[in-house]
């Protein structure tokens, strides 16, 4: 969680709070934007790690009205397959029409940087540079 801010576009930092068991709080702060609307994010996260196969998030404290995700590992006849669900509600007014496809837009192109980094560092693994 500490290094997401490396990858994850727009995330300004990302740090682990505290640890107990299978729980993790998170703090990350970034900014939600597109073109020259830009809404700072603050939010504290608690993530429930169900190794290897599940992580589960939620909000509990930040300028988001409401945040839930779920990236669950499984197999697929390509091989490993990620999915990711979530519940986006935010605590500021986005621009009528175009607010939610923004929105997928940007979920889409940090989950594109989260799978990026995956195969990258899968590639450092097993001795072989990322094509």
């Amino acid at each position: 969680y500490d290094n997401l801010a490396q990858f994850i576009p727009d995330m300004k930092s990302s740090r682990v709070v505290s640890r107990s068991g299978d729980r993790v709080v998170v703090e990350q702060k970034g900014e939600f934007g597109f073109f020259f609307y830009r809404q700072p994010v603050d939010v504290t996260l608690e993530v429930l790690e169900q190794p290897p196969h599940r992580i589960d998030a939620r909000l509990i404290a930040g300028n988001i009205r409401e945040l839930e995700t779920r990236y669950e590992l499984g197999t697929s006849d390509a091989g490993v397959r990620f999915d990711y669900t979530g519940r986006f509600i935010p605590g500021f007014s986005l621009p009528p029409l175009i607010g939610m496809p923004i929105v997928r837009r940007i979920v889409e192109r940090r989950f594109r940087a989260m799978v990026e980094e995956i195969v990258r560092r899968d590639a450092l693994a097993r001795g072989r540079p990322k094509d």
